[in-house]
């Protein structure tokens, strides 16, 4: 992959309200329950690149809306572990029978569910996912049962959320003090003097 990563704090939360606006529309016109775990607004927050966690979630997004058929439901939530976050992508389409699970994720692999139904793809974009998991320092996996449903999941480490900026208003009759002051409080937020 030529993609330059940043890895940088992400917020669950806003995450979720981005995929859920980009499903929605076609999860409704399949009469797909779309049920979205929520959280405050300002987290969880996990170390991630935004724009491949985007990727993963929409893929797995987009894989579930596949298998799952009308009526069905698709449930995106989070485990927030003591270190860690596991994003989950739950559906209840077919499921994948335990002996294809391995091949999941391999690049090319069409793995067919437990009805042996057959939907287009190309192979790639679970490949994808795992590769970029990977270079975000994390994992991909697959759980599921057959006649019920599958899970597929992003693990990833937690962080804080970034700092809040401030105003911050330094006087002084020093000039050399108020610049000297002023320079090291700069990434706390805008300094006047």
């Amino acid at each position: 992959l030529q993609y330059s990563f940043e890895l940088v704090p992400v917020s669950v939360s806003e995450s979720f309200r981005i995929w859920r606006d980009y499903v929605g529309g076609v999860c409704k016109t399949r009469r797909i329950e779309l049920v979205v775990d929520d959280f405050e607004m300002d987290g969880p927050w996990l170390l991630a690149d935004g724009e491949a966690l985007d990727k993963v979630g929409l893929n797995f997004l987009s894989n579930a809306i596949k298998y799952t058929p009308e009526g069905g439901r698709i449930r995106v939530g989070a485990v927030l572990g003591e270190s860690t976050i596991r994003i989950e992508v739950e559906d209840t389409g077919a499921g994948i029978p335990e002996e294809n699970l391995e091949d999941v994720f391999a690049l090319f692999g069409q793995v067919h569910g437990g009805t042996g139904t057959s939907y287009a793809g190309t192979g790639v974009g679970l490949a994808l996912a795992s590769e970029l998991a990977e270079r975000m320092a994390g994992r991909v996996g697959c759980e599921s049962t057959v006649g019920e449903g599958s899970t597929f999941f992003l693990e990833l480490d937690r962080c804080p959320g970034p700092r809040p900026l401030v105003d911050i208003l330094l006087v002084d009759d020093d000039v050399g003090m108020l610049k000297m002051v002023g320079m090291s409080m700069s990434d706390y937020g805008t300094v006047h003097t």
